[in-house]
């Protein structure tokens, strides 16, 4: 081998020689995680998300519900400016003395007109008996006679055993079954406006008016 040959050669058994210029040669170490580790941050990490997320939702609901709250508020308020100033109690209260009134008018017109009847039709048929109420509710309904019932019992001159009357009579329920017929419209007698006893009375004007209709001993006409 010829000087020239072993110059271009310098080593030639050294492949790993550093060359000329490449500065410091440096060696990574490449650290192998095991598969469990890696498994197990990834679950970590997916559990914590989710938590966020949860979270994020729960805070979000309870922003809507003050949201929804303070609405609700506003809508309150401004209802109850326009509320009348009446407690509802006491309305309540008026509706009930009302009807509890009328109640008792009605049912101490019922008890008046009950004696009326007794008075005038004690031993006629129950028939007989709604159509002497319903006398007296035709009156009331005429603009000619008392608007009451008992303002038409007791009209001067209108019925002559009207002072037979007593306020404080008990009358069967039979009787008072009759007057609550008779005021809830049942009219036997044909719309009448008198009616009086035939065998009684057989010289009378009344004898001479129209559309009569008899009904046991009782005659009832217009």
């Amino acid at each position: 081998m010829t000087p020239k040959q072993q110059n271009h050669h310098p080593h030639p058994h050294n492949d790993t020689a550093p060359l000329e210029g490449a500065g410091e040669v440096r060696h990574w170490n490449v650290v192998e995680v095991p598969e469990a580790e890696m498994r197990e941050t990834s679950l970590t990490r997916a559990v914590a998300a989710i938590r966020r997320r949860f979270w994020g939702s729960v805070l979000l609901l309870i922003v809507f519900a003050l949201v929804g709250l303070s609405g609700a508020g506003a809508a309150d308020r401004q209802l109850s400016t326009l509320a009348p100033t009446r407690a509802p109690n006491e309305a309540l209260g008026e509706v009930t003395d009302a009807q509890t009134s009328a109640k008792s008018s009605a049912d101490g017109d019922a008890a008046l007109l009950a004696r009326f009847i007794d008075v005038y039709g004690a031993n006629e048929s129950y028939r007989a008996k709604v159509a002497i109420g319903a006398v007296v509710l035709n009156r009331v309904a005429d603009a000619s006679f008392p608007g009451t019932i008992a303002g038409a019992i007791y009209q001067p001159n209108a019925f002559s055993r009207a002072s037979e009357l007593d306020p404080a009579g008990v009358v069967d329920d039979t009787t008072l079954c009759a007057a609550r017929d008779a005021m809830n419209g049942w009219d036997p007698s044909g719309s009448a406006l008198f009616f009086f006893d035939p065998a009684k009375r057989q010289e009378d004007a009344l004898f001479r008016r129209t559309e009569s209709v008899q009904i046991g001993n009782l005659l009832f006409c217009r």
